[in-house]
Formats: structure tokens, C-alpha cells, sequence
């Protein structure tokens, strides 16, 4: 994933704030955390029908100095039995640029995101 550098030293944000003047180093535009969610149904353990794919903008990007930003991603996947040998397996990802100051914060934020988005689909699936 590419990073765009926005400026430097005279960096604009909204509300006139001018960000990087107290800075030696460019600020970068951090990428926007993007979520990636795939859905396969299986009968008798083979694959039944196309893989469902979507992907969902969780934020936008942020901006961060440059000797500060990190990226996480985070992915989980669970095989729900649907009954008469069918099952749907679940697979969501999510990928966000940090601060790696904050780092542990903007883990526990993803795996709980992830968590909360695969029960979700559990329970779409089920429907």
C-alpha cells in the first residue's frame, strides 16, 4: 500500500491548523483502514457457488508524521454448519494505518472489530 506524502512543515488541516510547522520531516496521509470480508458455502466439503467479496472503508486515513506510523492488520475466519452437509466458511480481515505510539490501542480496536464482524456474518449466514 502506497503512501501519498501530503506536505511538509505547512501541512493545512481543516480549521486552518497548520500541523507540520513545528516538524523536521514530512507528514504523510496515512491509507484509509479498510476491511475485506469473504463468504464461500461448501457442500459435503467442496465449494458450492462463487466466493461473496466485499470491502468496506472503516475510516479514513489520518494524517502521521512519517517516523511514527505503523500499519496493523488483523484476520479471523470461522466454518458455520448450515445443515444437510452444507457449511459457509467466513473470512474478514481488516487493515489500518496507527500512531506507534498508539499502537496497542489500534490493535485491540481491530481484533475486536474483527471478532464483532464475523458474529455478525455468523449470524447473517445462519438467516
Amino acid at each position: 500500500m502506497a503512501l501519498v506524502i501530503t506536505g511538509n512543515k505547512s501541512t493545512k488541516l481543516k480549521g486552518g491548523t497548520d500541523y507540520g510547522s513545528h516538524l523536521d520531516e514530512p507528514v504523510l496521509k496515512a491509507p484509509s483502514a479498510m476491511a475485506k470480508i469473504e463468504k464461500q458455502k461448501t457442500y459435503m466439503g467442496k465449494p458450492n457457488g462463487e466466493v461473496e467479496q466485499s470491502e468496506e472503508k472503516i475510516h479514513d486515513g489520518v494524517i502521521i508524521p512519517a517516523h511514527r506510523l505503523c500499519q496493523i492488520h488483523a484476520s479471523g475466519q470461522h466454518t458455520v454448519n448450515l445443515g444437510n452437509y452444507e457449511s459457509a466458511k467466513i473470512m474478514v480481515g481488516l487493515t489500518m494505518p496507527a500512531d506507534k505510539d498508539d499502537i496497542d490501542n489500534a490493535y485491540d480496536f481491530a481484533i475486536s472489530w474483527v471478532s464483532t464482524r464475523i458474529e455478525k456474518e455468523i449470524k447473517d449466514s445462519k438467516n
